[in-house]
């Protein structure tokens, strides 16, 4: 017989997201839970997990970060954008048979589904990175020709136990694995203040042209189309010249009372040495 325990961290701690410090108190909640069942957590095997992380911001923040973001490629790190979740405006869902990645209003997600919203809840956008079973193994079995982020991750995962998944670095490399492949890193410019950036640079002044014109590229037509014009090696390199300068390839619109948006998610990818 094989008997499934789904664990929802955020609703155990009663609070907006997990810290390092929680793990010990997610392990004894799972402890207690099992007493008297006859297992022991070490028997247990990790099937699917779900990392997340959530930033509290106002309404119209959390709105104009999905529709700036609506312009990022429809496929990238072997998930593809899924077409039924297209006419949302709430969320981006990019899905694999074996990973799902998220971006969504939460509190929005809540009343579509007619659920409370949870008072860590309020005012939250989601990050989402979902592993299932077979992503689980094969992080397990094939790290060997990963990129230096996974590098971090082979090192500590041994196993699918609840200790080998769920601790802080592997939370936080999978974390920011995700996001640059799919949302980037960098804080949100307009054309304006980003051309001030990069003019302020040490690069040189025709790639500073260049990297303009592959900002402009990305806000008209978005990332997909812009990455055609060039190469990949070449839209790559521009992608990590952007993020040494702290700026998101893609812009803020002109028609946006605001001209600069902090990417809270990228901020705690750094803060946490995985950028």
């Amino acid at each position: 017989m094989t008997l499934f325990i789904t664990m929802d961290c955020l609703r155990i701690l009663k609070k907006i997201n997990m810290e390092q410090t929680d793990f010990p108190i997610l392990k004894q909640a799972l402890r207690i839970y099992l007493t008297g069942s006859g297992l022991d957590i070490a028997e247990l095997l990790v099937c699917r997990v779900d990392f997340a992380r959530n930033i509290k911001l106002p309404d119209e923040e959390r709105a104009l970060m999905i529709s700036i973001l609506q312009k990022a490629s429809i496929k990238a790190f072997y998930v593809r954008r899924h077409e039924r979740y297209e006419r949302y405006e709430t969320s981006i869902y990019y899905k694999s048979k074996s990973r799902t990645i998220q971006l969504y209003d939460k509190p929005a997600e809540r009343r579509s589904n007619r659920a409370p919203v949870m008072t860590w809840e309020q005012g939250v956008l989601r990050f989402e990175y979902q592993l299932k079973l077979e992503h689980l193994k094969y992080l397990v079995r094939k790290n060997k020709k990963q990129t230096e982020h996974s590098e971090r991750i082979r090192d500590n995962i041994f196993g699918r136990h609840f200790d080998d998944i769920l601790n802080w670095p592997v939370y936080c490399a999978l974390i920011g694995e995700a996001l640059k492949h799919t949302f980037y890193y960098g804080d949100f410019w307009s054309i304006d203040r980003a051309t001030v950036r990069l003019n302020k640079s040490e690069l040189s002044q025709s790639m500073k042209v260049r990297l303009r014109t592959f900002l402009v590229d990305i806000s008209r037509s978005g990332m997909d189309k812009a990455c055609k014009k060039r190469n990949s090696q070449t839209a790559q390199s521009y992608r990590r010249l952007l993020q040494e300068l702290n700026i998101n390839p893609i812009l803020i619109p002109k028609n946006q009372k605001k001209s600069f948006l902090k990417n809270p998610f990228s901020a705690f990818v750094m803060e946490n040495g995985f950028g």
